[in-house]
């Protein structure tokens, strides 16, 4: 059955000690260490080490990293070299570590507090993914050289709030190390996104990894969603999402990141029960 790993951002507030314990109580087969868990990786030197020496204590793997994007594209040359030089030493350093994918974003395109449908991609100019397209070509260059993989997330007000847009700039780069990260539940919460399964079908083989949560649209909430729900409880059918994969060959890894509030434990342990009997389900169906 497929990979299921625990998002650190589940655990937001709390120790990155206490998100990989409760990975190995609950029984998932690592985690993506993001934000926080890593000291916003200031000095990936530094935070990885200290990181996976905490894993392999307690027994969890690290198989994905956040990974720091900042200044990828600047308008000056000088800033964004520096920034691809960075992000290529990351790639050596979490692969050598024993991360094998790195999840990043692409730029901030915030143009309107009023129109979310003015951000992301909508603000972004042709140099913008020009500027991207360069940068991950190096990336992926040293990526596929080394056997890691690095997806971009699709996530609201950045390049990639799309699938469109993120499918556009995978073939500028034109990279098998280079793939995306579908995430449902962002799309839900982007107004100019595809409805994910929709955006299954543009992307297709380029999908290296999926972020999983669910969310429901409300007019009471500044962001248009609310977070605060089960896998099962949500807008996304999740097992239709799950059979699509299925059916365009995925066999990648699935996180589970939930962005709610409360007690995380609960829908961390919840969650991971519900997306692997419906993972049994999709598998059984596809043999049948």
């Amino acid at each position: 059955m497929a990979r299921v790993y625990l998002h650190t951002y589940t655990y937001r507030g709390y120790p990155l000690e206490r998100a990989l314990r409760k990975a190995r109580e609950h029984g998932y087969d690592g985690i993506e260490a993001s934000g926080g868990a890593l000291d916003d990786l200031t000095d990936h030197r530094r935070d990885i080490p200290k990181a996976f020496d905490l894993a392999k204590r307690i027994g969890v793997s690290i198989p994905v990293v956040a990974a720091p994007t900042a200044g990828v594209l600047s308008a000056d040359a000088s800033e964004r070299a520096a920034a691809v030089a960075r992000l290529v030493d990351f790639v050596r350093f979490a692969r050598d570590a024993g991360a094998g994918i790195a999840n990043g974003f692409v730029g901030q395109f915030r143009v309107s507090q009023d129109d979310p449908t003015k951000n992301g991609s909508a603000a972004a100019t042709e140099d913008d993914y020009e500027r991207a397209a360069e940068a991950f070509r190096r990336v992926g260059e040293v990526a596929r050289s080394v056997g890691f993989l690095f997806v971009f997330e699709i996530h609201p007000n950045i390049l990639t709030d799309t699938a469109a847009s993120t499918k556009k700039l995978l073939d500028m780069i034109a990279c098998p190390a280079v793939k995306a990260n579908i995430d449902p539940g962002n799309m839900l919460a982007t107004p100019n996104a595809e409805p994910p399964l929709e955006g299954i079908d543009i992307l297709g083989d380029r999908i290296g990894y999926v972020h999983v949560k669910n969310l429901r649209r409300v007019g009471y909430r500044r962001y248009g969603v609310d977070a605060h729900c089960w896998l099962e409880a949500g807008e996304i059918d999740w097992f239709a999402v799950l059979r699509k994969l299925a059916g365009i060959g995925y066999g990648g890894a699935y996180c589970i990141e939930y962005c709610g509030g409360g007690d995380p434990s609960v829908p961390a342990e919840r969650d991971l029960l519900y997306l692997r009997s419906r993972l049994a389900e999709v598998e059984a169906d596809s043999s049948a």
